[in-house]
């Protein structure tokens, strides 16, 4: 139970080097560690703000009566009320001198207006040490003397010496106090244990009002991780502190000291606001949500100011860095850009990391403003880490936010990572599952992304992306389906009015039969089409096509023999008829011969062999013109047994020869011969039928009968 402010009896503990509660309130066995860590870092002042108390803790330099020397530690429990000065007068303003790459410039300062330290800033202290000095040489069973803090003597010092009048000006309290605003740790270096107290009680009494969200101080011989660490051995300071003066190192950035300047200004502003002390009434601990309300306040009041400190050093990843996990502020910032046409300055972001974050963050913050749509894709354009994108896009899908540039650039990857090996189709099952139930104007932005970023591709790009979807995607949401129907050509058959005919082309003609059966039917099933069917439609057409340019062909070289045969002397071709054929071959009619025979019918010759394979041969015996014509059925025949050969001449001038009927005839060679003086028919006994031979203007013909011979005797005809 704490005391009240008049008495200042707080709930303490004492504990010995090792931690070891040596008295106090048992709950104080509680901060057996932190006393043993004050007391490795030989802490002079530790201050923890919490939400309904202050916590205070130093360690001592004490002597047993006699004894030894060694060290103890002091931890105290207070009201917030006993601690931070409540001043009434009004807020400061805080002018923000340009810092020089030397610190020199910073000596020059006015020092002697607006002293911040008061008696109230540091009387607290020197009454914590009272209570400490008292606790611990009042202890029953060991009897200590209290010699200082880092040394012996120097708690004297601090109690004779008013510490007050050596002064912090709040426009140098404002450059550590501002980066602390900022969410930023601070360190500083010390050149006196008096310049190092005097500090903390002007700094945590300035920030009095944020007690509530947690922050630790630390003034120790030994640097520590506390939020603001000020030790005489800090290796990299961010500012020095002596002679009651604050001076950034040389190392800090002036941009950034410009800023904290700023920042600072815009909280003591701020702090009497009634709404910003419910915020940290009902944000008791979160940092984040204050410090990002803080910096709204400074993009507010002074927006121009506070975005050219970065932008005119191209610093604005260092701005950016400050507030990466506050979408908020990161909006009100890019707003500030565009509404201070501060945009027209080079914006560049170094750590692909935070940009990356940006853009995430930004995304959300308000999905349908145009100028941060343009802003992010330049950030999203600057990365050159493929799994960083698809970071972003899952993020994006996966929270409904549906910007049009980037749904355009979300095609394109996805159809570079459908040529890659091995191949994920996760990111693509993802954007295939995107709905838009409720969200018109996301379902517009995602349709005409998708169709920016698939018109430049070709057309085999473009089948192949298709035919990779339909392979890997199941039952593709509302998303999948606007995918799909942008992949398939615009002159596609198999839609509702889709083209016919002559009116295909390419693109669009040709998609479907790049496809299988089985992915053009669940195209037909997922998006409500015929293309399976327009397939098979034109294959039809196709083979029609093919049939009537055979048919044509046919006709035309059947047309020129027909024109030859009638203009050339030689062999007369029969007669073509066609007829119209039922049956299911491929032309849709018959060619029938017809040859023009005196008698309508033809005879022939059959022969069969003897002794030897079968012959049949047929002869057209008719009117021909100057000529005769043997049909051979099964070619030559050379000397068989019990055969016979008959040799048949064609004679020009002739009138008619007629050759029936020959049995037992295994061979008939036909020759023509012009002028021919030689006849020689063969009869061959056994022979059912006669064979003549009429010649006209033969002056001679001799006929020999052979009686079961194999060889063929000729006579010599003598034509005048």
């Amino acid at each position: 139970m704490h005391s009240s402010a008049s008495d200042f009896r707080p709930d303490f503990g004492v504990y010995n080097s090792s931690g070891k509660l040596l008295a106090g309130n048992e709950s104080f066995e509680g901060y057996a560690e932190l006393a043993k860590q004050l007391d490795i870092k030989r802490s002079a002042l530790y201050v923890e703000t919490r939400k309904n108390e202050i916590l205070l803790g130093c360690s001592l330099l004490v002597k047993i009566k006699m004894g030894r020397e060694e060290r103890a530690v002091f931890i105290a429990n207070y009201a917030p009320e006993e601690i931070i000065s409540r001043a009434t007068s009004s807020p400061v303003s805080i002018s923000t001198p340009t810092y020089a790459a030397s610190a020199a410039s910073d000596t020059s300062a006015d020092t002697s207006s607006s002293v911040s330290t008061t008696a109230s800033d540091t009387a607290w202290i020197k009454r914590f040490y009272g209570e400490a000095k008292t606790r611990l040489e009042n202890l029953e069973t060991l009897k200590y003397q209290v010699l200082g803090l880092w040394e012996a003597g120097d708690l004297e010092e601090i109690h004779a010496t008013d510490i007050n009048a050596v002064g912090i000006p709040e426009k140098s309290l404002a450059y550590p106090a501002g980066k602390l605003l900022s969410g930023q740790r601070v360190s500083v270096r010390t050149a006196g244990l008096s310049d190092g107290i005097s500090f903390m009680g002007s700094l945590i009494s300035k920030l009095g009002p944020l007690h509530s969200t947690g922050l630790s101080f630390a003034l120790s011989l030994y640097p520590s991780p506390s939020d603001v660490s000020v030790s005489p051995g800090e290796p990299d300071p961010d500012f020095h502190l002596g002679s009651g003066e604050i001076r950034p190192d040389p190392g800090q950035a002036s941009y950034a000291v410009r800023f904290y300047g700023l920042l600072y200004g815009s909280f003591t502003r701020l702090a009497g606001n009634p709404e910003f002390r419910k915020l940290l009434q009902n944000n008791a601990g979160n940092r984040d949500k204050v410090s990002g309300r803080i910096l709204e306040s400074l993009l507010e009041n002074s927006p121009s100011e506070t975005i050219d400190a970065f932008a005119s050093a191209g610093a604005m990843d260092s701005f950016f860095g400050l507030y990466r996990k506050n979408p908020k502020a990161l909006k009100a910032i890019v707003d500030a850009l565009f509404t201070t046409h501060l945009t027209s300055r080079l914006i560049i972001i170094h750590d692909k990391g935070l940009a990356a974050d940006l853009i995430m963050e930004l995304g959300e913050a308000q999905p349908e403003n145009k100028w941060l749509e343009a802003f992010l894709i330049e950030l999203y354009r600057g990365l050159d880490d493929r799994d960083t994108k698809i970071r972003i896009h899952r993020h994006f899908l996966e929270n409904k936010v549906l910007y049009e540039t980037f749904i355009a650039e979300l095609m394109l990857l996805l159809e570079k990572l459908s040529r890659e090996k091995p191949k994920d189709p996760s990111l693509l099952r993802m954007c295939a599952g995107t709905s838009f139930y409720g969200n018109r104007r996301g379902k517009e932005a995602f349709e005409a992304g998708v169709k920016k970023g698939l018109k430049d591709l070709s057309h085999s790009r473009t089948t192949g992306f298709l035919k990779y979807a339909i392979n890997v995607l199941d039952t593709p949401a509302e998303g999948g389906r606007i995918l799909l129907e942008a992949l398939v050509p615009e002159k596609a058959a198999g839609t509702t009015g889709g083209l016919t005919g002559g009116e295909y082309g390419p693109a669009g003609s040709d998609f479907a039969s790049r496809l299988n059966k089985t992915e053009v039917r669940k195209l037909d099933m997922w998006l409500g089409r015929d293309y399976l069917k327009e397939i098979k439609r034109k294959k039809s057409r196709k083979m029609k096509k093919i049939i009537i340019y055979a048919c044509s062909l046919s006709l035309i070289l059947i047309s020129g023999f027909l024109i030859l045969s009638y203009m050339a002397p030689g062999p007369v071709l029969p007669a073509i008829t066609f007829s119209e054929n039922n049956s299911t071959g491929m032309l849709p009619f018959t060619i029938q011969l017809e040859y023009p025979n005196g008698n309508g019918n033809e005879s022939g010759m059959n022969e069969s062999g003897v002794n030897g394979s079968g012959m049949n041969e047929s002869g057209a015996a008719g009117g021909f013109g100057n000529d005769t014509i043997v049909n051979d059925t099964d070619g030559n025949a050379t000397n068989v047994s019990n055969a016979t050969e008959i040799n048949v001449t064609n004679i020009s001038n002739e009138t008619e020869v007629n050759a029936t009927n020959v049995s037992n005839a295994t061979e008939i060679n036909v020759t023509n011969v012009s002028n021919a003086t030689e006849v020689n028919a063969t009869n061959v006994s056994n022979a059912t039928d006669t064979n003549e031979i009429n010649v006209s203007n033969v002056t001679g013909t001799n006929v020999t009968n052979v009686s079961n011979t194999t060889d063929t005797n000729e006579t010599d005809t003598n034509v005048t």
